[in-house]
C-alpha cells in the first residue's frame, strides 16, 4: 500500500526554490521534475518532464522577486 501522498506533485518556478524544497521535505515527496528556460529574447519555456495526469499538483512560486513579469509568466505556464 502506498503513501497518501503518492498522487501528489509539487513544482516550483524560479521565484522561491528554497521554500518549495522545504515544503517537499516536510511533506516527504520529491520535487516535481520541470525544466524552465529563459531565452535571450526574453521568452520563457516551461516543460514538465513527468506526467501529472490524475495527480494532485501544487505550484510554489513567489511573486515578490524583482523580475515580477517573468515570475508571473512561469506561474501561468506551469
Amino acid at each position: 500500500m502506498g503513501s497518501r501522498f503518492d498522487e501528489l506533485r509539487i513544482f516550483t518556478g524560479n521565484g522561491n526554490t528554497a521554500l518549495a524544497h522545504a515544503i517537499c521535505d516536510r511533506v516527504g515527496v520529491p520535487m516535481g521534475d520541470a525544466t524552465i528556460v529563459k531565452f535571450s529574447n526574453e521568452n520563457i519555456f516551461v516543460k514538465l518532464n513527468e506526467s501529472v495526469r490524475e495527480k494532485d499538483v501544487f505550484v510554489v512560486q513567489s511573486l515578490s522577486n524583482p523580475n515580477l513579469s517573468d515570475r508571473i509568466m512561469e506561474l501561468l505556464i506551469l
